[in-house]
């Protein structure tokens, strides 16, 4: 007899409970990533040195010392010098631990010419202090390309696996290595949760961000006027991680309940034992047949004739 397919809980029965690939894996990583864009946000001031080497909001220099973005270059080099003033920050006991000296020597040249302003404004200071063999604007920009795109690649990876379909193959296979290769019997299974259906939806928005971000890098040589519109760098970096993180969260609720699949071989199954039930019917029918017949006809022998 082919087995129901179990119905979708009711009003009162709640929402089906996390399955061992959302419970071990999509969830942890999941956390990891919000957590990562969250610790972004944060000043670098605020993180221990340890961490503040690969996570944290990277200060702009003219927020960090309040100054315009047309302080002349002279006040800048005298507050980064190693006696000055701003040597203390944390930001620039970070530069140079990680670029060196050098490297701040270079990022003034650059803040020397309103190209060069305009250029950190709109790319940040790492590209200009960690990048040695770039030469062009054109160069820079694309080390920055590189850095901001490997971040959406990383998201696109999270997103695609929150987004995997509840009962394909791959997120099978880890249920079944999670669970210890201990199989559900077809009885058993139960209504999951699933984001399917969020998977096109988030990758556009993701892909829709990233060009937006890659086009801010490329073309945003305009400066507005003062203010804390200017720093292109520095505000991109927020919104885009504020943004990653909505998105991610968005993806995790926007749930449905979605039915187990007939599997194909619980289907043969099915069938092959429909099939072997009637085969077995048939012949018991006609073994009792067979039976009758011969039944009648040793009964119709043994009946005496009457003599002529």
């Amino acid at each position: 007899m082919l087995r129901r397919r179990p119905a979708p809980p009711g009003p009162g029965q709640g929402p089906p409970p996390l399955s061992p690939f959302e419970t071990w894996i999509a969830l942890p990583i999941l956390f990891t990533a919000c957590v990562y864009n969250t610790l972004q946000l944060v000043p670098v001031a605020a993180l221990p040195s340890s961490v503040a080497r690969v996570l944290g909001y990277p200060s702009d220099l003219f927020r960090l010392a309040r100054l315009a973005t047309t302080t002349p270059t002279r006040e800048l080099r005298e507050a980064l010098a190693p006696e000055g003033w701003l040597a203390s920050a944390s930001i620039v006991r970070l530069w140079r631990a990680n670029y060196g000296a050098q490297a701040i020597e270079n990022l003034l040249w650059r803040l020397s010419s309103v190209d060069g302003r305009k250029l950190y404004l709109v790319l940040g200071a790492e590209p200009l202090m960690a990048c040695a063999f770039c030469a062009s604007d054109a160069e820079y920009k694309a080390y920055a390309i590189y850095r901001v795109l490997s971040v959406y690649l990383a998201h696109a990876w999270v997103l695609a696996l929150l987004t995997m379909p509840a009962f394909g193959t791959l997120a099978t296979l880890m249920d079944y290595v999670l669970q210890r290769g201990h199989v559900a019997p077809a009885d058993e299974l139960r209504p999951v949760r699933t984001r399917a259906h969020m998977r096109v939806v988030a990758l556009a928005a993701l892909a829709a961000l990233s060009a937006i971000d890659i086009a801010r890098i490329l073309w945003a040589t305009d400066v507005p006027v003062q203010g804390i519109w200017q720093h292109w760098h520095a505000n991109a970096h927020l919104l885009r991680h504020m943004l990653l993180s909505l998105l991610l969260t968005l993806v995790w609720i926007c749930t449905r309940v979605q039915l187990p699949a007939v599997k194909v071989m619980h289907a043969l199954q099915a069938m092959s034992a429909v099939s072997g039930a009637v085969e077995s019917r048939a012949s018991a029918a006609a073994s009792r047949r067979a039976d009758t017949t011969r039944a009648d006809s040793n009964a119709s022998d043994a009946v005496p004739r009457a003599p002529l």
